[in-house]
């Protein structure tokens, strides 16, 4: 028995150093590539077909060979991309990339790396790329410098195949015999980045290598395995966290009421909450103080989704002991600022609005850090005195809140709300400059249309001129403003939570609108005289000109769009726009590229950047380059042709499917809501049977008109069901009719705007501000005969 142990250990430190090569699929030339070489080019046949019928110039046959590696034609991609890898053409690195990966999947190490030695290390646009596939010609060699390589690449800024590169240089550090090494490089990959095809592949030689020690990490012990949940949950990859809570468990050591504690997370992000609250439950029985405690207030956070008065209590009542608890445990702050959070979120949900009160002071006074929990209690400790009818309390929290948080994305609001308490307290000079505040910094947007609605209402009433070119606001809903809700409704027992909240019938999109700008004042109790809003917004500029050093990635970015391969000129300009993030002219080329292909996000994200200001305050004249980048308007004709008759505007639908799916018609959410107005399938099949249309498939709702007509008869349905409320139609499409009951009952009293801001989840919130902000600037962006 002593033999064979004693032999298998030899054959296993035997065969270690080539352990990476052994394990099928992980051979160098088989491993992932960088995305500008990944084979997901749409119309390659088409392409290649156009570029045939073209001359051969230099570019052309560039574009023929990316297109042949693309088709895994290597063979045929090498004979046309290396001889241009030598050349002085612009795009000579380009093709040295290419030729190089052709050469590495043809089994030719040795040819590849000296192709890829060609490409500058510092090259902003290759130079990652071309480290990354040294190294794995240096693996395919045998060489030690592979390990080096893999090192340099890690210590680059964030990569996208930085999971790979752990898990290649884990295993070489262990068959090296490097075993603090491999060990550091196999718990990044599993702390970090444990739902990543690499990590699945490296967990076998991970194991391994700790069990012949090789490597000081042991990928199946019961803190490395807690780790990989809790970075998986975070990541909501609960289908992928269970298998490990099931392991976790089993494991030596591992603490029952931890493994209870983490299904809970698990059921609670799969929405079985039942589940979730009985494993939370029996989690509170851990005799670790800080288990038992975050585990109550888990448990009441699950609690939340149900809608029931019993629910409330309870959940109250665990939050409580949640927030006792943490006052005797040492690193208890983040409870009792969590549980805090949702107790006033709770008081505010269920309109007990004096009680709120106190809850929010004590969370905003909790301690001198400004965390998001602390700026949100002060901001509502104001909204909460106005609502109460307190408007000279109310005007000294919104000036303190604006002194503490003088850079909050609240201030808008702050000045908004300082405006409507000045009127209620019969100061109409002081309500005209908050107001007029907000259209000097922030006119455009939601609390841009609010002011100015208000505005023009103040002016018609004192009989005082509004400022020039202050913008027609839309209503925010049907009635006045200022007018209470409809009447209460209820609905079944579900719902989401306030961080995630998802519609039964629809699922929210994850593009946000643009922010607004920020605020640097920090005033009194009284407004100050207006003043300007500061430097114009920096808007695009027509004669503007590129900046030096730009002009070798707008000439090949240039080249690779007119060779059809628009993907690697966007690798161009999205390498120039990292080293010029607020240039306009970058910014502009970079973004229409994303655009046209479909980057949306990537096209928001730096026009966001770059343009904040002009978002906030800028002039549709200003604003009309950025138009069809930021807030496109398609499918015009469907959506009024199916709103007929019903009195909402347009422009709601236009900044509902904004919101949703930034108008992408094949968008598919990881809830399976889909199309245009991100619609599950089953509330769609309803609508057919519904309105007697046979023959519904799923795939149907990726036709915009199929999407828009059973999407605005889902809104319509909610639009009715509310009395023509827009904000509460908004809420429910976001947070289903169940929630949206439960408010409808406790804060319907209030005015719509007061409302919008008590709605207690997060999401749905910033979702009805958003989508009225959008019809705001859809308004402004592209005015019609009204």
């Amino acid at each position: 028995m002593k033999r064979s142990l004693f032999a298998l250990a030899l054959m296993l430190l035997v065969s270690l150093p080539a352990l990476a090569q052994d394990v099928p699929g992980d051979a160098p030339r088989d491993l992932p590539l960088p995305r500008p070489l990944a084979p997901n080019v749409p119309g390659l046949r088409d392409r290649l077909a156009a570029l045939e019928a073209r001359p051969r110039t230099t570019e052309n046959a560039l574009a023929m060979g990316v297109l042949r590696f693309q088709n895994r034609q290597h063979q045929e991609a090498l004979a046309l991309l290396e001889p241009l890898a030598s050349g002085r053409s612009p795009l000579s690195s380009w093709a040295a990339l290419f030729a190089g990966a052709a050469r590495l999947r043809l089994n030719d190490p040795a040819g590849a790396l000296a192709l890829l030695a060609s490409v500058d290390p510092a090259d902003p646009v290759l130079g990652d790329e071309a480290l990354l596939l040294s190294a794995y010609c240096q693996e395919a060699q045998g060489s030690p410098e592979a390990l080096s390589r893999y090192r340099r690449f890690l210590d680059l800024a964030e990569q996208p195949l930085r999971a790979v590169a752990l898990w290649r240089a884990g295993a070489l550090a262990g068959g090296a015999g490097d075993a603090r090494a491999a060990g550091e490089f196999y718990r990044e990959l599993f702390t970090s980045l444990p739902w990543t095809v690499s990590a699945e592949k490296a967990l076998p030689q991970a194991q391994a290598l700790f069990r012949a020690g090789r490597s000081l990490f042991d990928p199946d012990s019961a803190e490395a395995l807690r780790q990989r949940i809790e970075t998986l949950l975070d990541r909501s990859q609960a289908a992928k966290a269970q298998p490990v809570i099931d392991r976790y468990a089993a494991a030596p050591g591992a603490d029952p009421f931890r493994a209870a504690y983490l299904k809970g997370k698990a059921a609670y992000a799969r929405r079985d909450t039942e589940k979730a609250v009985q494993y939370f439950e029996d989690a509170a029985r851990s005799p670790d103080a800080t288990l038992a405690a975050w585990a109550l207030y888990h448990q009441g956070r699950a609690l939340w989704r149900f809608s029931g008065p019993e629910d409330a209590r309870a959940m109250e009542a665990l939050l409580t002991r949640a927030l006792e608890a943490s006052r005797s445990l040492r690193d208890g702050a983040d409870l009792a600022e969590a549980s805090r959070r949702l107790l006033l979120l709770l008081a505010v949900e269920r309109g007990r609005l004096a009680e709120a009160l106190p809850l929010a002071r004590a969370l905003a006074d909790s301690g001198p850090e400004p965390t998001e929990s602390r700026e949100q209690a002060a901001w509502l400790t104001g909204l909460l005195r106005h609502a109460q009818g307190d408007q000279a309390g109310a005007l000294g929290d919104f000036a303190a809140f604006l002194e503490r948080f003088p850079n909050s994305d609240y201030a808008p609001g702050a000045w908004y709300w300082t405006g409507r308490a000045r009127l209620e307290a019969r100061d109409p000079e002081g309500a005209r400059q908050a107001l007029r505040r907000v259209l000097a910094r922030w006119p455009n947007g939601y609390y841009g249309m609010l002011a100015a609605r208000r505005l023009a209402a103040l002016e018609a009433a004192t009989g005082v001129g509004a400022p020039a070119g202050a913008p027609v606001a839309a209503p925010l809903g049907a009635g006045p403003a200022s007018g209470p809700m409809s009447d209460p409704a209820s609905g079944p027992a579900s719902g989401p939570d306030f961080v995630a909240a998802t519609s039964p019938g629809v699922a929210p999109g994850s593009l946000q609108a643009a922010a607004p700008a920020r605020s640097s004042e920090a005033p009194g109790a009284r407004p100050a005289p207006l003043q300007d809003a500061g430097d114009p917004p920096a808007c695009p500029d027509p004669a503007a000109s590129a900046p030096p050093g730009a002009a070798p990635f707008l000439e090949r970015a240039a080249l690779l769009e007119a060779a059809l391969l628009p993907e690697l000129a966007e690798r161009e300009l999205g390498a120039l726009v990292q080293l010029h993030p607020q240039d306009p002219v970058c910014v502009l080329r970079y973004a229409r590229l994303a655009e046209s292909l479909g980057n949306h996000a990537a096209a928001v994200r730096v026009v966001g950047r770059a343009f904040r200001s002009c978002l906030a305050r800028g002039s549709r004249e200003a604003l009309a380059p950025l138009r069809e980048l930021v807030y496109p308007s398609r499918h015009g004709e469907q959506i009024e042709r199916n709103l007929t008759g019903s009195g909402v505007d347009p422009d709601i639908i236009r900044g509902l499917i904004r919101q949703e799916s930034f108008f992408d018609p094949d968008a598919v959410s990881g809830a399976g809501a889909v199309g245009l107005m991100q619609l599950l399938p089953s509330t769609a099949k309803s609508q057919a049977e519904k309105y007697g249309e046979k023959g519904f498939k799923t795939e149907s709702l990726k036709d915009p008109a199929v999407n828009i007509r059973f999407g605005v008869r889902y809104f319509l349905e909610r639009y009715r069901e509310y009395g023509g409320s827009l904000p509460l139609t908004l809420a429910g499409y976001n947070a289903g009719r169940v929630k949206v009951g439960v408010w409808r009952e406790f804060l319907g009293g209030l005015d719509q705007e007061l409302f919008v801001e008590f709605i207690p989840y997060t999401e749905t919130r910033d979702y009805v501000k958003r989508i009225l902000g959008n019809q705001a600037m859809y308004g402004l962006l592209y005015p019609v005969a009204r």
